[in-house]
């Protein structure tokens, strides 16, 4: 989907209907999450209108990977704005349906719009903020307060990467603690598999925060965060 023709295709203020991915009947759905995230979240699933926040480090986008996978995996559809490094191939290797994803890499300073267009058109949507130091791209409390808006209205996903200037705490801020990888030794062999170790915490958790491991498998497209013993 070209930017110019989301852009054109939605309205200014949230709510006003418009031709969509979603479906009207599964609007209210929650969004099941793949067995090993399942176990860590109050009810197996992520809420429509809620927040999600994915923490930095090794492993991120093989997180968000198997996060957006169960759900797109039911016949949800996604975008994902400011994410240039994410690669389209490992995202088919992990179970993420590419007819079923946007991918706007990089949305300049048109971010805030882009997001909105996305809430009302598709119902995972992932942000990376844009790192830039201009006002434009920074997130201010306004402007946070009318994304969650239009999430919660348009009952969507708000799915935040790095989300530390981000105002608002997450309902759920998912954290890969720990990576392993398997299949290398001795300076030689392939990659098979990778394990993450996974904590999630947020206003849904409450307490300490959940902890379990997540096994991935490799291909040469899941290159965050190799790690090689010593």
């Amino acid at each position: 989907m070209a930017l110019a023709e989301l852009l054109a295709s939605t309205p200014s203020e949230p709510g006003v209907p418009i031709t969509s991915a979603r479906e009207s009947d599964r609007a209210h759905e929650e969004f099941r999450l793949i067995t090993e995230l399942a176990a860590l979240v109050p009810g197996g699933c992520l809420r429509p209108g809620s927040t999600v926040g994915i923490g930095g480090g090794p492993g991120q986008t093989s997180l968000l990977l198997q996060l957006l996978a169960g759900p797109m995996e039911q016949g949800r559809w996604g975008g994902v704005i400011g994410l240039p490094e994410l690669g389209a191939q490992a995202g088919v290797e992990q179970g993420v349906p590419l007819n079923h994803l946007a991918l706007i890499p990089d949305p300049g300073d048109r971010w805030l719009d882009v997001t909105a267009a996305l809430l009302d058109s598709v119902e995972l949507v992932v942000l990376r903020l844009p790192r830039s130091g201009s006002t434009r791209a920074r997130c201010r409390p306004s402007d946070a307060r009318r994304l969650l808006a239009r999430a919660r209205q348009r009952h969507s996903v708000l799915i935040l990467v790095d989300p530390h200037d981000w105002p608002e705490q997450p309902d759920l801020l998912f954290t890969p603690a720990a990576v392993r990888w398997y299949g290398i030794a001795d300076g030689y062999g392939a990659l098979r598999s990778q394990s993450l170790t996974v904590q999630v915490s947020g206003r849904r958790i409450g307490g300490r925060p959940r902890q379990a491991e997540l096994l991935v498998g490799a291909s040469e497209h899941l290159t965050d965060g190799i790690q090689r013993a010593g």
